[in-house]
């Protein structure tokens, strides 16, 4: 996360165009992309010649610094036998292996494996531009890398990474905060490892919906963070680094792994990067986005990974903020350009930085730049902002891969089925999805119809309130699980409001549509939450 000084004393203003866009979430059930079985293990590590290297003179620091590069005391040369070797960098808390000069064939797999005994198979999908390997990294300071035969490379180097603790007392872990969006976001989240130059770093980024049917593994990011191919193709991605609850503390059980990416497209303009993953894991949230301007006071959310104990696992934590479009901006970081917001709780700092931020509804509006202040080192403080890459200004950039929808939306007159609800005159087409992961269930809502259930009717105004019940199991097709409200809030703010609470253990999306402006309202729930949402402003009048 970057650090930037305020200098600027005048007034700004976000001058953002009056029109948007937006995206909603998706979720993506199975697991996609390039995942190689694991070869069977021939030879223990006792048994294997050791490279080793001694303990750092000094523990790795810095900001979104994670390691450092070691060279190897001698390099390992492998052409064509198969075989395995053991390396360690003492004091490592994981550790991972550059290999260069690497011939492969197309369906050569290779396998790296760790002291707690967790494996990572790997093939060309890891090929940077230069035509070297980082390979994945495994726990602990031991890693033995395992070859098939006829593969050629060099093993040189050794990723060494060692955390420093970042002891800031305002952070608060998503694991114990409750808000509309925080399973689907912790689920998108991810904390990225990568090799720049002699070190290496770790940022945040997230999984962003391009439009389509089917989601083609996006990773939205900082231009500070990634900026080049071979850094994409470095990239090492741990995902549920969240405990199961508050207190459980077994975030580490829950970890998944990812390894490498593409380049798409980056940007210092509006510090953006977009990233292709090579793979994501099962039960991923897409997060949705939106280019539509953000007024003052407007509530930001993000999870990102700037925590971390003395084993060097950044955990996912939570901040909020308020968007502040009135006040000076900091040197390099001009509005439209960037987002300014004001704290509310929480807070971010180095791992941080690249972590999509969202309005409600799971609609990501930017990726974080850093901290902004008089002293924006101190980020627990009041005066502090954060400042994001605004998605309204790299929209031009990204729009080929994340608006992959018709140019010109369109939509149908809502016609009432077993899954759709139309209120409100039939003007709002009402659907909900849903996902129960301790049953492995999914599933359209469906309408359950109440002979009584009518909309309230203002002889003045028309219909005024109206009611939407859905259930979800087939085997309780009664059992109301989910309620949507509609409010006509004529004579009070001229808006139609939208009300939603839930009664089950699963997670559920709600979407309302207007079918006379096709703008459509999104709603995530996580499972078991029984807040009640309420959108005073949902849809606009007429």
């Amino acid at each position: 996360m970057r650090s930037i000084i305020i200098i600027a004393t005048a007034t700004l203003f976000f001058a953002a165009a009056g029109h948007g866009q937006q995206v909603e979430p998706v979720f993506h059930a199975e697991p996609s992309g390039v995942f190689h079985p694991v070869p069977a293990r021939r030879v223990s590590a006792q048994a294997l010649t050791t490279i080793e290297l001694d303990a750092p003179a000094q523990r790795v620091s810095g900001e979104n610094v994670a390691g450092m590069v070691r060279a190897l005391p001698r390099s390992v040369h492998v052409a064509s036998s198969a075989g395995e070797q053991l390396f360690r960098s003492h004091g490592a808390s994981r550790v991972r292996l550059h290999l260069q000069d690497v011939s492969l064939r197309d369906d050569a797999v290779l396998a790296v494996f760790g002291a707690d005994g967790e494996a990572f198979a790997f093939g060309r999908e890891l090929l940077g531009p230069d035509g070297d390997v980082w390979t994945p990294s495994v726990a602990g300071d031991t890693i033995v890398l395992q070859w098939p035969e006829r593969v050629t490379f060099s093993a040189d180097a050794l990723g060494h990474i060692g955390i420093a603790p970042n002891a800031a007392a305002c952070l608060r872990s998503a694991a114990c905060e409750s808000f509309a969006d925080r399973a689907t976001l912790s689920a998108a989240t991810g904390q990225m490892t990568y090799v720049k130059g002699s070190s290496l770093y770790i940022c945040t980024g997230g999984l962003i919906n391009d439009g389509s049917d089917n989601p083609n593994r996006n990773f939205l990011t900082a231009n500070h963070c990634i900026s080049t191919a071979a850094e994409a193709a470095s990239v090492d991605i741990a995902w549920d680094l969240v405990s199961s609850s508050c207190a459980a503390g077994d975030f580490q059980s829950r970890t998944k792994r990812t390894h490498g990416a593409a380049l798409l497209v980056t940007s210092a303009t509006s510090d953006v990067t977009l990233l292709r993953l090579n793979a994501i894991p099962a039960d991923r949230w897409f997060m949705g986005w939106s280019t539509y301007p953000l007024l003052t006071g407007t509530v930001l959310r993000r999870i990102s990974h700037p925590g971390t104990d003395d084993g060097g696992v950044y955990t996912q934590t939570y901040s909020s903020t308020t968007v502040d479009t009135t006040t000076s901006v900091c040197s390099g970081s001009p509005r439209p350009s960037f987002i300014y917001s004001q704290p509310l709780s929480g807070a971010t700092a180095g791992g941080s930085s690249g972590a999509p931020v969202i309005i409600d509804g799971g609609y990501i509006v930017g990726q974080l730049l850093g901290a902004c202040g008089p002293d924006p080192s101190d980020s627990c403080a009041s005066t502090t902002k954060s400042v994001d890459g605004a998605l309204a200004s790299s929209f031009g950039l990204l729009s080929p891969y994340i608006n992959l929808l018709p140019a010109t939306p369109t939509c149908s007159a809502c016609a009432p089925n077993s899954t759709t609800a139309c209120l409100l005159g039939n003007r709002f087409k009402v659907v909900m999805t849903w996902h129960d992961g301790g049953a492995n269930l999914s599933g359209n809502g469906n309408i359950i119809h109440y002979a009584e259930n009518t909309a309230e009717v203002n002889a003045q105004y028309g219909p005024m309130s109206e009611n939407a019940f859905f259930s979800m199991y087939s085997f309780a097709p009664k059992s109301v699980e989910a309620m949507v409200r509609m409010f006509r809030g004529v004579t009070i703010n001229d808006k139609f409001w939208v009300f939603v609470t839930g009664f089950t253990g699963a997670d559920y999306s709600v979407t309302v549509t207007d079918t006379n402006t096709c703008r459509t309202w999104v709603k995530s729930i996580p499972a078991g939450s029984t807040t009640v949402t309420k959108d005073f402003a949902a849809f606009a009048f007429p």
